[in-house]
């Protein structure tokens, strides 16, 4: 698969368009230059991961879909929320994994009531 700067750039600049920004905007808040956007373009070049990941996060797109245009099989809602939990001190970790016990476990239940009233 052929990944090239050009539609890199093309791709963030139809999801700027789609949320009605500048470009300006998106440079500011990865804090590069708006002359980034052409330099890409111009050697046929993607940026590196993390700054592509800081694309992502703020257009609310994956980082595989900037770079191919292609979605994965992982929405990039719960990649970039993997990413954001990844972040934190490994005790606030602990905390969202015993809350996400906590919410399976009522699921569970929930799905077991719902078999039993339907029966």
């Amino acid at each position: 698969m052929s990944v090239s700067g050009e539609d890199f750039v093309n791709r963030v600049d139809s999801k700027l368009k789609e949320l009605n920004l500048k470009r300006q905007v998106l440079a500011d808040y990865c804090k590069f230059s708006i002359q980034t956007f052409t330099d890409w373009k111009r050697r046929d070049s993607i940026p590196s991961a993390d700054i592509a990941l800081k694309i992502a996060n703020y257009l609310n797109v994956s980082v595989e879909w900037l770079i191919t245009g292609e979605e994965g099989e992982i929405p990039h809602e719960i990649l970039n929320l993997a990413y954001e939990i990844s972040a934190l001190p490994e005790v606030y970790k602990n905390f969202i994994k015993a809350d996400l016990a906590k919410y399976k476990s009522a699921c569970v239940s929930l799905d077991e009531e719902k078999i039993s009233n339907s029966s």
